[in-house]
């Protein structure tokens, strides 16, 4: 059955409770606050910087090509714009990469409403080998 068209602002509603309940808030505010200081930083440094780069850029154009520069400073801005949005995506995503595994693993904890994940199963049988192995090699060797 086709959901409804119009059913995507219900599921962002959905999406923005169970991000922000309590036991995931810290895993999305804490990378979300230290890209937004880093970025208002990169931006601050941009803006003040940028018409040094311009002028460093921006080739010295002989009086009779001087429209040019109407054309090209437009286009250092569009450059620019570019430079921060990728940027902001690359680094959002290494900050946010040593969150990612515990907020999913919290998530399946809020959604499911128990601890006993097949995740967190499988991380404890492998430990209790784990140990068994240990423990049993180290009798023989004994």
């Amino acid at each position: 059955m086709p959901a409804p068209v119009l059913s995507g602002p219900q599921y962002l509603r959905e999406g923005l409770k169970l991000v922000l309940s309590p036991g995931l808030r810290l895993f999305v505010l804490l990378p979300l606050a230290i890209n937004l200081v880093l970025f208002v930083g990169l931006i601050y440094l941009a803006g003040h910087q940028f018409s040094l780069w311009v002028d460093t850029l921006m080739p010295s154009l002989p009086e009779w090509l001087s429209f040019l520069s109407y054309i090209l400073w437009p286009l250092f801005v569009v450059l620019v714009a570019l430079m921060v949005f990728f940027t902001f995506t690359m680094l959002a995503n290494v900050i946010a990469a040593p969150f990612n595994g515990f907020l999913a693993e919290k998530v399946e904890v809020v959604v499911r409403g128990t601890e006993n994940s097949p995740a967190t199963l499988a991380s404890r049988s492998s430990l209790r080998s784990q140990i068994t192995c240990r423990s049993n090699l180290s009798r023989s060797r004994a």
